[in-house]
């Protein structure tokens, strides 16, 4: 899946085997309009934001006491029928995932991010069955992602690709932004209970990936360098803490 365009409108071309399936456009102005894919041509599928969901999670903290939702959009078909629904769920302080509902069914995503990769873990009843992956190289806001998904799961494709779409909205829209021979570079590691679920050996286990997604995925882990500066700047933010705290006291 290949953003095609970033800054006057915002699409995603999605190729199976090399043959185009489908495209997802994304909003231009703002994050809460609806986010689209089209087959042959037509309407398939659509968010619709809960702006009512947003207002009943507003409350700071919440999830101290109850699950937080925000982002949350309904997915309806060509014919205006509700099939399914999208949110960003945090449980807890330290885990929060993406809930993507089908009919009566419901996945759950969480995100993982490795130096240049982001991985989208995606799992069913406990059981991880597909994974997407999104590299932290981009060249003029135009991001990449690969859909992995094990063949006795196909009839959550669809909604997935849709998924990607929405993802990409709510978290890398870049809305306002012009850019001409833009690169950028990212490194990021996540630190949070999601990372447990992480299995870097998941991918190549069950998929035929390239030598060079194998390096990567190898190469991911922080280096003693970065560790170092970590433990820095967590001591250094722990200090202005504890300073502050007991200079009101």
């Amino acid at each position: 899946m290949n953003q095609i365009k970033a800054n006057t409108s915002k699409i995603i071309e999605v190729r199976e085997q090399e043959e185009l399936i489908s495209h997802i456009q994304m909003p231009v102005t703002a994050r809460v309009f609806s986010t689209t894919m089209q087959a042959d041509g037509e309407l398939a599928y659509r968010t619709q934001f809960q702006p009512l969901k947003g207002l009943q999670n507003a409350i700071p903290l919440k999830w101290l006491w109850s699950k937080q939702v925000k982002e949350a959009c309904l997915v309806k078909d060509r014919n205006d029928n509700v099939i399914g629904a999208l949110r960003h769920v945090q449980s807890e302080a330290m885990l929060s995932y993406y809930e993507v509902g089908f009919m009566t069914e419901s996945l759950a995503i969480y995100e993982v991010s490795k130096k240049h990769n982001l991985h989208l873990l995606i799992f069913f009843e406990g059981r991880q069955i597909g994974q997407i992956e999104k590299s932290f190289v981009v060249r003029n806001n135009l991001d990449r992602y690969s859909l992995f998904l094990l063949d006795d799961f196909a009839r959550f494709k669809d909604l997935l690709i849709l998924f990607v779409g929405y993802f990409d909205n709510w978290n890398y829209a870049n809305i306002g932004e012009i850019v001409v021979s833009k690169k950028q570079v990212k490194w990021e590691w996540s630190y949070s209970k999601a990372n447990k679920k992480y299995d870097k050996k998941w991918l190549p286990n069950h998929f035929a990936i390239s030598e060079a997604h194998k390096a990567a995925i190898d190469n991911e882990q922080m280096n003693i360098g970065f560790k170092l500066l970590f433990a820095f700047v967590v001591i250094c933010g722990l200090s202005v803490l504890a300073f502050n705290f007991w200079s009101l006291r």
